[in-house]
């Protein structure tokens, strides 16, 4: 299983179709419908069951390789969420805003 990989978990059917976030050592971590869960390989690889992106589409799972918020991965390391793209108002817009200030005044 590799990061991007679409998976069912054959002992838990309510989990539906995940997503591999991570993999690190023997640690996976798979976002379910319901939320992020790590597993250990050694333990979950026997349930685990690969399917794929079309069948992932048609059972309405939206793909999750690009996450906001941080989140803990299989690694432990933290990532933080991207910082918010600042838009700076033109200087044409800023002329005009000050020259009806002024004649509001």
């Amino acid at each position: 299983m590799d990061q991007g990989d679409f998976v069912r978990h054959r002992a838990r059917a309510e989990w539906g179709i995940g997503q591999v976030l991570a993999r690190a050592n023997d640690r996976i971590d798979v976002q379910f419908a319901h939320g992020l869960v790590p597993l250990k390989l050694s333990i979950a690889t026997p349930f685990l069951e690969k399917v794929s992106a079309a069948e992932a589409r048609a059972a309405g799972v939206v793909s999750t390789t690009r996450r906001t918020g941080a989140a803990k991965t299989a690694s432990g390391v933290r990532r933080a969420p991207r910082a918010k793209k600042v838009v700076e108002p033109e200087p044409e817009a800023e002329a005009e805003e000050a020259e009806a200030d002024e004649a509001d005044e």
